[in-house]
C-alpha cells in the first residue's frame, strides 16, 4: 500500500486504495451502497475472500454476503469487516472504528475508538479506554479509563488539563463525564486490556477537591431541607457526599441531571420549581432555601430593561471599497443548518469562497469532510461566540471587517433548559458582532442574513417569551431592527423544523422532534396526541439562505421571509415509523394517554427520556397541540402566510426515510 500524504487537521489518516485483485465497498445498515463521505461498514471481496467459516452457517450467514456490486469476476462473495469506514473524495479509505464500539448517547453515535485517539493524542495520557456506564439514577454516561505518563506527576490537575484540551478539539458530546485514572490497565491473558473489568468505582468529593474541581470546604446540612436537597444531589449524581455549598454543575451536574434532581425535588416538597431553580440556585442550601422561602412558585423578577436591550447602534464604518473576490462568512458552519448553508452557497457560485467560523477543529474537520473537494474554497475559522469578536485574532476580526460579501449568522447556542442571561452572550451578543462586521465590510451594501425561529412572533415591549432561548432570539430581532432603522440590509428567514434532507441524511442530533420520537423507541410507548407544523428539508432551508445571502443590490431595511414550507404531520410519521418496524419484525408502539407517556419518561433512566423531559420542563410540561395537516395548511392562509396549497405535506417516501434514520438513531428497550 503506497504512503498516503495526511492532510492537516484531519482527525484520521486515509488507508489507501484497495489492493489488485480486491474489491472494497462500503454498506449502511440496510447493506445499501454509501456515498462518498458517508459512513459505513466496510466490507471486502476478491480473490482472496474465503467462502465462510469452517463449520459455523450461522456466523458464515451473517459475516459473508452476496457480492451484487463488483465484476463477476471479483468472486462474487463479500465479507463483513465490522469496520466502520468512509469513502473519501479520489477513492481513497478512512478507518473510522469498530462497529461494535459504537455508543449510543442521548441521541448522539460516539466512535469509542475515536475519543480513545484523541485522549491518547494527548501529552499526559499513555492509554485509555472509553465506555458507556448506565447510572441507576444518573442514567448513561460516558466514561473515560486512563493511565498517564510519567510528566503528568508535573501537573497538579492533569485530568482537568486533558479535559480542557478536549474541548478543544471535539464536541461536547463527545468529552466523557466522567474520568477515572488507573495505576495501570487490567489484562486478559492473552494480552488484551479486559473491558470487563473496567468498572467506575464510587464517585469521591475528597477526589474532586483534590483535583480542584471543587473548593468548597465541606459543610454539613443544618435543616432538614438542605439535608433533602444535598442527598438528591448525592442520589443523581452518584456521589458518596455532598456539602451544602457544593455547586451542582461543579460536581458533575449538567442539564439531562437537573431534569432528574428537579423532578425528585418537585415529588419530595410536593411543589413547583422554576425551570433555571439549579441556574438560580446551584447548591443545597440556596435551592433549600428556595423551595422553603417561596414554594419555587416564582422567580425573581429581572432588572433589566428590556426596551434598551433590544436596541443595537452600529459603529462607524469608513468607506472602502469591496474585493471582487470577498468571502462570505457563515457562522455556525458547524452546525446542521449552517453546514448545509455552506454547500449551497459553494453550488451555487464555482468562484465563491467562505469563512466558516466553527466551535472546535474536530467541527471544522467534519465540515472539510463534508464538503470534499470542495472544501478548499473554504477557510475554517475556529472561534467562541461568546467572547468578543468571535475570539478570534485581531488581524482576523480586522480582515472579515475589511473584505466580506456577505454574513449569513447561523450560529447560536440552542437550550430550552438555560436562562436568558446564560445564553446571552452566544445569541444575543453575537449578533450585534455579526451586524457589526457586515456594517464595517459595507456600509448598507453587505446584507446580514439572520436565521430565527418561525415560533418568534412582533409583540409589545415587554412581551417576552420566559423560555431563555426563546427571548434570546426575540431580543437579538429587535437589535437588528435597530440595525436596519440605521441602514444595514437585513433579512431574516423563520427557518421552521429543519429536516433530514431530500437526498437522505440525518436528523439535527439536538432536534425536538428526533428527540421526543427517540424517546417513544426507547420507552416502547407513543402518547394519543397529533400534532402539524411548518417544516421543511434542511437543503430546502439552506437554498432559501443562499439566495437570500448572494442576492444582487441588496436594499437597505428589515425583511422577514421563509423558504418553501411542507406540513409535517405526526399521524404520518407515526405510521412511517410503525411500518419500519413491521418490516424489522421489532414489537409494536404501545399509544398511552399523554400523562401515562410523561409519568413513564420520568420513571426511565435513558439519555434521550431526560433529553424529552428537560425540552417538556422548558414548555411547562404541556402536550403539543392536537391538529391536521388540512387544518394547519388552512389556517396559515388564513393569517396571510400564504395560500392553503402553498403548503404541502411530505410524500410517504420522505416519511419512511426519515423514519428508518431515526430507528438507526435510538435502540429500542
Amino acid at each position: 500500500m503506497p504512503v498516503m500524504p495526511m492532510r492537516h487537521g484531519s482527525q484520521a489518516p486515509a488507508i489507501g486504495h484497495p489492493i489488485t485483485n480486491a474489491f472494497v465497498t462500503i454498506l449502511d445498515e440496510d447493506l445499501r451502497q454509501c456515498v462518498v463521505g458517508q459512513q459505513g461498514e466496510l466490507c471486502i471481496g476478491g480473490a482472496g475472500v474465503a467462502r465462510g467459516y469452517l463449520g459455523r452457517p450461522e456466523v458464515t450467514r451473517e459475516k459473508f454476503i452476496h457480492d451484487v456490486w463488483s465484476d463477476p469476476g471479483m468472486g462474487r462473495v463479500l465479507y463483513r469487516t465490522g469496520d466502520q469506514a468512509v469513502m473519501l473524495p479520489g477513492g481513497l479509505l478512512q478507518f473510522v472504528g469498530r462497529s461494535d464500539r459504537q455508543i449510543a448517547l442521548q441521541g448522539f453515535r460516539i466512535e469509542a475508538g475515536e475519543v480513545e485517539a484523541v485522549l491518547m493524542g494527548d501529552e499526559l495520557v499513555r492509554e485509555a479506554v472509553v465506555k458507556r456506564h448506565d447510572y441507576e439514577s444518573l442514567g448513561p454516561r460516558l466514561l473515560a479509563f486512563v493511565t498517564l505518563r510519567e510528566r503528568a506527576r508535573d501537573s497538579e490537575h492533569p485530568v482537568e488539563e486533558v479535559r480542557s484540551r478536549m474541548r478543544e478539539r471535539v464536541p461536547a458530546y463527545m468529552v466523557p463525564n466522567q474520568f477515572v485514572v488507573l495505576d495501570e490497565m487490567p489484562m486478559t491473558p492473552n494480552g488484551k486490556i479486559d473491558e470487563k473489568a473496567l468498572v467506575p468505582p464510587a464517585r469521591s468529593r475528597e477526589e474532586l477537591v483534590a483535583d480542584e474541581q471543587l473548593t468548597a470546604a465541606y459543610r454539613a446540612p443544618g435543616t432538614q431541607a438542605e439535608r433533602r436537597v444535598a442527598e438528591v444531589f448525592a442520589d443523581v449524581l452518584a456521589m458518596d457526599l455532598v456539602g451544602v455549598d457544593d455547586g451542582f454543575f461543579d460536581i458533575g451536574g449538567d442539564s439531562l441531571a437537573g431534569v432528574a434532581v428537579m423532578a425528585r425535588l418537585e415529588k419530595s416538597f410536593e411543589t413547583t420549581l422554576p425551570t433555571d431553580a439549579l441556574q438560580q440556585a446551584p447548591t443545597p442550601a440556596a435551592l433549600a432555601t428556595l423551595i422553603t422561602g417561596t414554594g419555587g412558585a416564582e422567580q425573581a423578577p429581572s432588572s433589566r430593561d428590556w426596551t434598551a436591550e433590544g436596541r443595537h447602534e452600529l459603529p462607524f464604518a469608513a468607506p472602502h471599497p469591496m474585493p471582487a473576490d470577498a468571502p462570505v462568512l457563515v457562522t455556525g458552519a458547524g452546525g446542521f443548518v449552517g453546514g448545509a448553508v455552506v454547500a449551497a452557497l459553494l453550488a451555487r457560485d464555482p468562484g465563491l469562497t467562505i469563512d466558516a467560523l466553527v466551535h472546535s477543529p474536530a467541527g471544522g474537520d467534519r465540515l472539510r469532510e463534508r464538503l470534499g473537494r470542495d472544501a478548499d474554497r473554504v477557510s475554517i475559522l475556529v472561534g467562541d461566540l461568546a467572547q468578543p469578536g468571535f475570539g478570534l485574532p485581531e488581524a482576523t476580526t480586522r480582515r472579515l471587517a475589511e473584505s466580506t460579501r456577505a454574513v449569513v449568522h447561523a450560529g447560536a447556542q440552542v437550550n430550552h433548559f438555560k436562562t436568558y442571561e446564560a445564553l446571552r452572550a452566544e445569541n444575543v451578543e453575537a449578533t450585534s458582532i455579526a451586524a457589526d462586521i457586515a456594517w464595517i465590510a459595507g456600509g448598507g451594501a453587505v446584507p446580514l442574513v439572520f436565521t430565527s425561529s418561525i415560533s418568534v412572533e412582533d409583540e409589545e415591549p415587554g412581551r417576552l417569551s420566559p423560555n431563555g432561548y426563546a427571548r434570546g432570539k426575540q431580543i437579538a430581532e429587535r437589535r437588528l431592527e435597530d440595525a436596519a432603522a440605521q441602514g444595514l440590509p437585513v433579512r431574516v428567514l423563520r427557518v421552521g423544523r429543519a429536516l433530514p434532507a431530500r437526498g437522505g441524511g440525518a436528523f439535527n442530533p439536538n432536534d425536538t422532534l428526533q428527540i421526543f420520537f427517540g424517546a417513544c423507541l426507547e420507552l416502547g410507548a407513543t402518547p394519543d396526541w397529533r400534532f402539524c407544523e411548518a417544516a421543511h428539508p434542511v437543503d430546502v432551508v439552506a437554498a432559501a439562505i443562499a439566495d437570500a445571502a448572494l442576492a444582487p443590490d441588496p436594499a437597505p431595511g428589515f425583511e422577514i421571509s421563509h423558504p418553501p414550507m411542507a406540513v409535517w404531520s405526526s399521524a404520518e410519521f407515526l405510521a412511517a415509523l410503525r411500518r419500519r418496524l413491521a418490516e424489522r419484525d421489532e414489537p409494536e408502539l404501545r399509544t398511552v394517554p399523554w400523562e401515562e407517556w410523561v409519568a413513564l419518561l420520568q420513571a426511565d433512566g435513558g439519555g434521550t427520556a431526560q433529553r424529552a423531559l428537560a425540552l417538556l420542563s422548558a414548555n411547562d410540561g404541556a402536550a403539543l397541540t392536537t391538529d391536521d395537516a388540512a387544518t394547519t395548511a388552512a389556517y396559515v392562509a388564513s393569517i396571510g402566510a400564504g395560500e392553503a396549497g402553498d403548503w404541502h405535506g411530505f410524500d410517504a417516501a420522505y416519511y419512511d426515510m426519515i423514519a428508518e434514520e431515526l430507528l438507526g438513531m435510538h435502540a429500542r428497550v
